[in-house]
Formats: structure tokens, sequence, C-alpha cells
């Protein structure tokens, strides 16, 4: 895998996080934390409707 030799520098970023940590470091990407980008959000409809 593309991504395999860097396993362990990544998990070395997480020593020591405690599994309540990492279930607050994981809610940081839920989709409720997610920020809409409404100027985006209107350039892929108009380009979805042209096509």
């Amino acid at each position: 895998m593309l991504a395999e030799p860097l396993v362990r520098d990544f998990a070395r970023c997480f020593e020591g996080v405690t599994p309540d940590e990492a279930g607050r470091l994981a809610g940081g990407f839920a989709f409720a934390e997610c920020a809409r980008r409404e100027g985006l959000a209107e350039v892929l409809r108009e380009h979805l409707a042209q096509g």
C-alpha cells in the first residue's frame, strides 16, 4: 500500500493518547463539525447542472 511506510510515523503522533482522548480527536472529523463552503458548493451545483 502507498501509505504503509507512514504507519509508524503516524502512530508515533498518537503515543500516550487514551481511548477517550482518541474519541474526542476523532470527533473533530464528524460531519456535524464540517464547515460548509458555500462558494464551492455553488460552483459544484452549477457544474452539475451543466452536465
